[in-house]
């Protein structure tokens, strides 16, 4: 795909907000693959077997690497995210087979950065530089939690990064905030797009909440209603009522030379 001429689409972007922008998939999946990757690289290197597992599953697959490092070794070496609050790595035979997720163990926290060029430019520039100024700024250490990535999705939000566990999906990502996330774990709450494992809705009420990981909700649906409406749940053992309203944005393009589209999200009317 030649983008050269093209207008990239995170410098059109307009005052989008993050809030309930996150891909959905219940978890993922992160096979490392330190060789080029192309414009649809998981569809060019995943077999037909091992996706339709990850679909019945809701994972959503990427491929990984770090920079500077070639892992030789006739193994696969995978990450999932199993439920919320739990990365496990393991290997399996071959691209052709499916994890053993019994025989898998606890990893420690990824940071994920998107850096597919040759599937939009902004990964490119934007996910690059974030990745080449983390290399000066962390220690050698800390650069080991810190990967490169296929599609996650968002373009126009670049940097775009995961961090896992917990299916934290980030867009926008300074230097600074990453730094805090990898070092800390402080979740930059700026740049939060929105738990993937989670509704439009419930990645919006989450972030907008000052207590970020306490809610919990009467009712959890995979949409949002077209209309106007509330969600019932609990803040701290509180109950709250949350009221909701669609929100129509401006049409950008969702990625480099891309046709336009219109953003559908959420809104907090009111938070009592």
């Amino acid at each position: 795909m030649n983008l050269s001429g093209r207008a990239r689409c995170s410098s059109q972007a307009l005052p989008e907000q993050l809030a309930g922008t996150a891909p959905l998939a219940e978890g993922w999946l992160l096979i490392r693959s330190d060789g080029a990757w192309g414009s649809h690289a998981v569809n060019q290197v995943v077999s037909v077997g091992l996706k339709q597992w990850a679909l019945r599953h809701s994972y959503k697959i990427l491929l990984v690497r770090q920079h500077a490092s070639r892992h030789v070794t006739n193994d696969v070496h995978f990450w999932i995210s199993h439920g919320t609050d739990q990365l496990l790595h393991g290997q399996m035979p071959s691209l052709a087979d499916i994890p053993d997720v019994t025989r898998a163990t606890p990893a420690p926290p990824m940071l994920v950065i998107c850096t597919n060029g040759a599937r939009d430019q902004c990964c490119s520039i934007d996910g690059l530089s974030l990745r080449k100024s983390l290399g000066k700024e962390l220690t050698e250490t800390e650069r080991g939690f810190v990967w490169e990535s296929t599609h996650i999705g968002g373009h126009r939000f670049a940097p775009t990064c995961l961090y896992l566990p917990g299916n934290l999906v980030l867009g926008r990502l300074s230097v600074d905030a990453a730094v805090g996330l990898v070092r800390h774990g402080e979740i930059p709450l700026a740049h939060v797009r929105g738990r993937s494992h989670l509704s439009q809705c419930h990645q919006v009420l989450e972030t907008y909440v000052t207590e970020y990981w306490s809610i919990s909700w009467d009712e959890q649906g995979d949409t949002c209603p077209d209309a106007p409406h509330t969600h019932r749940g609990h803040l701290d053992g509180t109950p709250k009522t949350f009221h909701i309203r669609p929100y129509l944005g401006e049409e950008r393009p969702e990625s480099c030379g891309g046709e336009l589209s219109t953003p559908q999200s959420v809104l907090l009317s009111d938070l009592p």
